[in-house]
């Protein structure tokens, strides 16, 4: 066969070009496929250890985070009655969120955010708050006067469909010998873990569940639900050796 047929059968230089073009194209689509995105290492777990006077708060945490909330800086070590005044009634030790990434035109489909505080019992309480009892009845009277000055105001505004109320039972639950209280708010996709540290003091774990998927179909939300589940099992508050 003479060279001139033989070059008639090779791709040109251009079909190259196209075709290179076309497999990176498809190379940074499917690094950004739907589901678990750089937002997201659920193969890579570490444990975050934060000293609480006497306590040590132990829990396993997933790798990644969101590029859309930066992370604030961890407190790994709290003196509760020096960093925690009367005029100072919350302290967040910790905070971390997540994101559900789709393709690149989509962005990010929803954030799993994770807050951990220490909380002071209000002047106008005075009951021990190492009862759950106690514990229970002051985060549903903080919950109810919040919430319902909020709702008020949204009303007032005109607007419906953000009201949010307080939970409609509370559910106890043990993790590594530790109760701890566990509720979800009506209206807000959140879950909050609380358990005493002293008479005056409690701790309190929030998983946020922040939805963006749009008109997207996603499964971000039925993902991201083990991933707190698994945070949440590993919660481990003891005695600092």
């Amino acid at each position: 066969m003479r060279s001139g047929n033989r070059s008639k059968l090779l791709p040109s230089k251009g079909v190259l070009s196209i075709g290179a073009l076309v497999a990176s194209i498809v190379g940074v689509m499917c690094s950004y496929a739907s589901g678990s995105g750089e937002g997201l290492a659920s193969s890579r777990w570490t444990e975050q250890r934060i000293l609480l006077s006497g306590f040590e708060f132990v829990f396993r945490v997933p790798g990644g985070e969101s590029s859309a909330s930066p992370s604030l800086p961890t407190i790994s070590k709290v003196d509760l009655g020096r960093d925690l005044p009367k005029d100072r009634p919350s302290l967040v030790v910790y905070g971390h969120s997540w994101d559900w990434e789709g393709w690149f035109w989509q962005g990010v489909f929803g954030t799993l955010t994770m807050h951990v505080a220490v909380i002071g019992r209000p002047d106008d309480y005075s009951k021990d708050l190492m009862a759950l009892e106690n514990l229970e009845e002051l985060i549903d009277r903080n919950l109810t006067r919040t919430l319902g000055q909020h709702n008020e105001e949204l009303r007032q505004k005109g607007v419906r469909g953000s009201v949010v109320t307080p939970p409609e039972a509370y559910k106890r639950v043990t993790l590594h010998d530790r109760t701890w209280l566990v509720y979800s708010l009506v209206g807000q996709d959140r879950t909050t873990y609380v358990t005493p540290l002293t008479p005056t003091r409690y701790l309190g774990v929030v998983f946020f569940f922040v939805d963006n998927s749009r008109a997207y179909k996603t499964t971000w939300r039925r993902e991201a639900q083990p991933i707190a589940d698994q945070i949440a099992k590993s919660l481990e508050l003891r005695k600092a050796e």
